[in-house]
């Protein structure tokens, strides 16, 4: 099956521990999706999102950026 774990905020955002989210879900060995957005800042964003992920061991198997249109709208994500 799919299974689909969506964190807000990147994988450095603080669990309710206080313990980054990326680490509290680590001993899951989910392997990883990564979405981030292709407008200016949202690259260097993602790419620093990717690299803490491969740090930490995970199985990266994609990463997708998002070119907005608008105000919540993603034309990929149309596609």
């Amino acid at each position: 099956g799919l299974l689909l774990v969506e964190i807000a905020g990147g994988p450095l955002s603080p669990g309710p521990s206080g313990t980054p989210l990326a680490d509290i879900l680590r001993p899951l060995r989910y392997p990883g999706l990564l979405v981030g957005s292709a407008r200016l800042g949202g690259i260097t964003g993602t790419l620093a999102a990717m690299e803490s992920i491969q740090c930490r061991g995970y199985d990266l198997s994609h990463v997708v950026l998002l070119e907005g249109e608008g105000e919540g709208t993603y034309r990929n994500a149309e596609k």
